[in-house]
């Protein structure tokens, strides 16, 4: 699989940052910290995936946590569920890597994502 080029890169973490800016209104450091662990392990583990549509996957992850704050109202456990869904299926991390990195809420709300999902 190809790596997302520089350009990719930064517009990811552009989307990003904004998304940080967003969170930053209604959550503490320690929270913030939690979702930028789950960010780097995505874009990690993802690098150079991409959507049906071409897009890059990290993207559509960053929407999603997006959606799940701005639209649901939805927490910091949440916003990572957001990012980690799949990665079980579509990238080497086991389930019992997120719960030792996540705790078991985050592993609840992401398995049965993905449950719901199959």
């Amino acid at each position: 699989m190809e790596k997302y080029s520089q350009s990719e890169i930064q517009k990811i973490e552009n989307s990003y940052s904004v998304l940080v800016s967003t969170l930053k209104q209604n959550m503490n450091e320690e929270q913030l910290d939690f979702i930028d662990k789950a960010y780097a392990l995505t874009l990690e583990k993802y690098d150079g995936k991409r959507t049906m549509s071409g897009k890059p996957y990290m993207l559509h992850l960053i929407e999603l946590a997006e959606i799940a704050v701005l639209e649901m109202g939805l927490r910091s456990k949440s916003v990572v569920a957001a990012f980690l869904h799949g990665i079980v299926y579509k990238a080497d991390v086991t389930i019992d890597y997120i719960r030792e990195m996540f705790g078991e809420p985050t592993v609840r709300i992401v398995d049965g994502f993905d449950k719901i999902s199959s």
